[in-house]
């Protein structure tokens, strides 16, 4: 995961707090940032291995396994405004 005061991190720490408020009983589970846990290139073979449950990359990671459609959504101006990544993403 990314450094806690980005909007990543801010949904992750929201996730976990809301987790937490939404349950009964007492979860287990914690939250690491800045690759405290794994690198980069090591998080998805540890989703896909189940060390790990839930993971945030970037949709570039997802290339290598198949999807390499994401891989257009890390490139810089692509889309001139968010009406422009809605209709690609919606199918407009």
């Amino acid at each position: 995961m990314v450094a806690e005061n980005t909007p990543k991190g801010k949904g992750a720490l929201r996730f976990k707090e809301t987790r937490r408020k939404g349950h009964q009983r007492p979860r287990q589970g914690r939250g690491l940032s800045n690759s405290q846990l794994y690198k980069d290139a090591e998080e998805v073979d540890a989703l896909q291995l189940g060390a790990v449950q839930m993971l945030a990359p970037s949709v570039s990671k997802f290339g290598p396994l198949g999807a390499r459609e994401f891989e257009v959504f890390d490139l810089p101006f692509i889309f001139g405004d968010v009406s422009d990544l809605h209709r690609v993403t919606d199918g407009r």
